[in-house]
């Protein structure tokens, strides 16, 4: 123990000094926690207690420090190496064994996981963020974790994450357009959790904003307009106000539950309406209103649903709005997720 606390001030210079001292300082603490909840269970001294904390604190620390220097090391090596030399050998080396090793293979022989250095390298990005997390846990007589870290980590990208797209700007739309393919960023009155907005994602908007849009579509026009099965009459007041008329619709089947505070939701709608005087589609370009399909990122619809319109009105003018696409270069896109 001695020696780590030793380290704890002094911390190795090499990678695999370092990820020695990370292992062994992390078993130890487990150690460490054992003792701290024998000493609960037993109601010894106060005293015993609190040194066994600042031991723990100490080392908790320590180790913390020592990942944040491998994560600083591990960004440094490429992840694979030339055949040849490259610019981290030494000029002087001509051995093939002196090759320096790729970033997979360096990660394995330190005996960690890519998981395990991925996150060693969050803590080297914010060094900032490891020393509060340190201040704060000391001051509630706590031991620092990785794990609190990297959450207070996540916490600040999810703030940065929405200040960007907050911040970004769509261009303008030009033109006038028959076919126009919707889906509206709403917004919902709860999240499951804050790492779970929406706003996370992209940035919403108050259903006033959405009505207000002033859409450049034909005077001849047909909308398709996504919506979530809480958001339906809401869709349906964005369809009125954007001059359409309410025709039909279709179901996305995404084949796994989601949040729900009725039902865990399973589908989305895609609401169809037409302005001015707008043909059908031909026969044999009808399709069946519900396609099943899984779910992917985010707010990510299949591709299918650009393919049936295209297939439905060969030779229309495309449209979409709030795109964070663009499926391909028939249709012009409008948002500021792309």
């Amino acid at each position: 123990m001695n020696e780590l606390i030793l380290h704890s001030k002094n911390l190795p210079t090499t990678i695999e000094d370092l990820s020695k001292f990370a292992l062994i300082g992390r078993e130890k603490m487990t150690a460490v926690r054992a003792e701290i909840r024998a000493i609960d269970k037993l109601g010894l001294a106060e005293e015993v207690r609190q040194q066994k904390l600042d031991e723990a604190q100490m080392i908790s620390e320590a180790v913390l420090d020592a990942e944040v220097k491998i994560g600083t090391l591990t960004t440094e090596i490429p992840k694979a190496t030339n055949s040849g030399a490259n610019q981290y050998q030494s000029a002087c080396t001509t051995s093939v064994s002196d090759k320096q090793k790729s970033k997979s293979e360096t990660i394995r022989d330190l005996g960690f996981t890519p998981k395990q250095v991925e996150r060693f390298e969050k803590l080297a990005k914010y060094p900032e963020i490891v020393e509060q997390a340190k201040a704060e846990a000391r001051e509630n007589d706590d031991i620092v974790s990785r794990s609190f870290v990297l959450e207070k980590i996540r916490t600040v990208e999810r703030e940065q994450r929405r200040e960007e797209i907050q911040t970004a700007q769509p261009k303008p739309i030009t033109g006038k357009y028959s076919v126009i393919y919707a889906d509206p960023p709403w917004r919902y009155e709860f999240a499951e959790t804050k790492s779970r907005a929406i706003e996370n994602q992209y940035p919403t908007m108050l259903l006033e904003d959405i009505k207000s849009i002033q859409v450049p579509c034909e005077d001849n026009s047909i909308l398709f307009l996504w919506a979530t099965a809480p958001k339906l009459e809401e869709a349906m007041q964005v369809m009125t106000a954007w001059g359409f008329t309410y025709r039909t619709c279709a179901i996305w089947d995404k084949e796994k539950i989601g949040m729900g505070y009725w039902f865990r939701g399973q589908h989305e709608l895609l609401l169809v309406g037409v302005k001015g005087r707008f043909s059908t589609p031909s026969p044999e370009s009808r399709v069946s209103s519900v396609h099943r399909e899984p779910r992917v990122k985010h707010s990510k619809k299949p591709d299918y649903y650009y393919s049936i319109i295209e297939s439905m009105f060969p030779n229309g003018s495309y449209l979409e709005l709030f795109a964070r696409q663009k499926y391909n270069d028939r249709w012009e896109v409008w948002g500021n997720q792309i």
